[in-house]
């Protein structure tokens, strides 16, 4: 967005008000350009005479974050400190947790996303049988360790559910001793800073500590998408508005699908009820008339969306498409984006499940999990291998590759953090990256050939092994020298996502997969059920979020046992739809 793009009424509103505010936005809304905006104007403005104080720019994705640093490049001052523009974790790391625990430990703490990016966050304990995660299990402030099935993949509950109940207490004794030796150390994942952050903020002086220094830091905090915050983000949001910094907030609570994070409307009541409402950003700068109408209609409230943007004369209407099995599916995604003169490259087919995303989209199956070190770097390689999958998939594949390389490293390694671990090397963290991707590509595809193949090229990587400090010495085979299940060929599939991970992005065209309701799942709590009653719900939110994605082209990919309801839904509501006829 170019700095003389004109602003609607709404949008100058929430640029200029004086006041803490919460400003509700439909998605396309242009929020993110008007609250970036809003942070470019506002730094200084407050008193010209003195600019000591910043503004804090702080989002649950990386929309707002890297719009802000890319308006700035011509103004990079404005992103440095006292300012700070990033994400809600890196703010609660940075202003919150890491002064406290210096202050406490004298240790410099070192935070990560989540466990599974901390060498030794999968363990085993002595006479139980199977492997099992960090990210499994929640903990308290002591780390004491609960099991938290809704962590658990669904492919790896079978492990926890045969165990006897003194094996369950055996791996969480386990678990909370590696993560008290972690954080002991100052190494934590996500939920541990929440942790910190939550006792700091509950300690009277040290409240009053933090109340001078944000004061004193900031003059205002900026937050998008804040109807993801969970109970411990809104405790953070009251005691920045209690310590005199003005919070100026814009969220949408039909996209509120983290609740398994903690975010609920209950939370993003508590926060409107301490501030001013702004006028609702009701002009939809990204999507066509007839998505806004699926969008409408999905919506839990009143409120409507007005197509604004550069779609808002496109006429395509909404491609209502039945479907049996997921090959079925990616053939009719295929016809009605052909028919459409949409290029394959502007498609993502969007599912709550991954796994339903991927197999609508055309791409292949990917490698079951598995304890065994061989198969996590043959599964590794072989996604890093394959240019179908996404980029992000294949960065996050890169990345569990180095994990594994480091857990064959020496003994003394396998738990030192990423700096300690490096410095042993004695190589930087982008040449570690580099030359792991260097082995990977150098491979022959992994499952081509049987596991001792693979596990014999990989040792005959003499120079990696050296440069990166692994070995293969004690690593097995799978039974029978056989992988139990190689991944199928992805060749010719569209770009897949969840709709979770696809949030904050948008797209061309759109397929939303709309499937059969979930075992186990109640009719009553199903997002098709919910969408027909007018009940809210998140499994609602998930498809108004996924449909509101679509920038020209919208289409919903439905279940067999689902298509009548949905086409009801939609004539209904009025929305402009056509029902795919496939070809002859």
């Amino acid at each position: 967005m170019s700095e003389t793009l004109l602003f609607t009424p709404e949008q100058r509103a929430l640029i200029d008000t004086a006041t803490s505010t919460y400003v509700e936005a439909c998605p396309g809304a242009g929020k993110t350009q008007a609250i970036v905006q809003r942070f470019v104007e506002r730094p200084g403005a407050d008193n010209p005479a003195d600019n000591r104080r910043g503004v804090a720019l702080v989002s649950f994705t990386n929309a707002a974050v890297d719009e802000a640093r890319t308006r700035c490049i011509g103004q990079p001052e404005l992103v440095r400190a006292p300012n700070f523009v990033g994400t809600i974790d890196s703010f609660i790391n940075r202003f919150i947790v890491g002064p406290m625990y210096v202050d406490a430990t004298g240790i410099s703490p070192t935070f990560r996303d989540t466990w599974r990016n901390v060498p030794g966050s999968t363990f085993g304990a002595k006479s139980v049988q199977g492997q099992f995660q960090l990210d499994w299990f929640r903990f308290d402030l002591a780390g004491n360790a609960t099991v938290d099935m809704t962590r658990v993949k669904s492919n790896r509950k079978h492990l926890i559910k045969k165990l006897k109940p003194w094996a369950t207490t055996k791996i969480e004794l386990e678990a909370s001793a590696r993560w008290r030796r972690n954080t002991a150390r100052g190494v934590m994942d996500a939920a541990a800073a929440r942790l910190y952050a939550v006792d700091y903020l509950g300690d009277a002086v040290k409240r009053t500590t933090l109340a001078e220094l944000f004061a004193s830091r900031f003059s205002e905090v900026i937050v998008d998408e804040v109807q993801d915050c969970c109970e411990e983000d809104i405790q953070l949001l009251q005691f920045i508005l209690e310590a005199g910094v003005r919070l100026v907030t814009v969220g949408d609570p039909d996209q509120a699908i983290y609740a398994f994070r903690g975010a609920s409307i209950d939370n993003l009541n508590a926060l409107r009820d301490v501030v001013a409402v702004g006028d609702r950003l009701n002009g939809n700068f990204r999507s066509s008339p007839a998505i806004c109408g699926v969008v409408d209609s999905l919506r839990s409230t009143a409120a409507t969306d007005t197509p604004l943007g550069k779609y808002a004369t496109v006429e395509h209407a909404v491609q209502l498409v039945p479907y049996r099995t997921p090959a079925q599916a990616r053939e009719r995604i295929a016809e009605v984006v052909e028919q459409h003169g949409i290029g394959r490259m502007d498609v993502v087919v969007l599912a709550h499940a991954g796994s339903k995303a991927r197999s609508c989209a055309g791409a292949g199956s990917e490698p079951k999990s598995s304890d065994s070190k061989l198969i996590a770097l043959a599964t590794a390689v072989h996604v890093i291998q394959d240019e179908s999958a996404s980029a992000r998939r294949r960065a996050e594949e890169l990345s569990r590759l180095e994990r594994v390389l480091q857990q064959l490293g020496k003994a003394d390694s396998r738990e030192a953090s990423e700096d300690e671990f490096l410095e042993r090397l004695g190589i930087s963290a982008r040449a570690y990256r580099e030359r792991t991707l260097r082995l990977a590509m150098a491979l022959d595809p992994p499952f081509d050939a049987a596991p001792s193949v693979f596990k014999a090229r990989l040792t005959a990587q003499a120079d990696a092994q050296q440069l990166l400090g692994w070995t293969l010495t004690g690593v097995k085979n799978p039974n029978g020298d056989m992988w139990p299940h190689k991944p199928s060929g992805s060749e010719d599939c569209f770009e897949y996502s969840t709709v979770h991970g696809y949030k904050g992005l948008q797209a061309p065209a759109v397929a939303l997969v709309v499937p059969d309701r979930p075992t186990g799942v109640d009719d009553a709590e199903d997002g098709v059920s919910l969408w027909a009653s007018g009940e809210s719900g998140e499994s609602r939110n998930v498809l108004y979020v996924g449909a509101s994605r679509a920038e020209q082209l919208l289409i919903l990919v439905v279940d067999e046992s689902r298509f009548k309801a949905v086409r009801d839904i939609l004539e209904r509501d009025g929305v402009n739809f056509n029902v795919h006829v496939t070809k002859a």
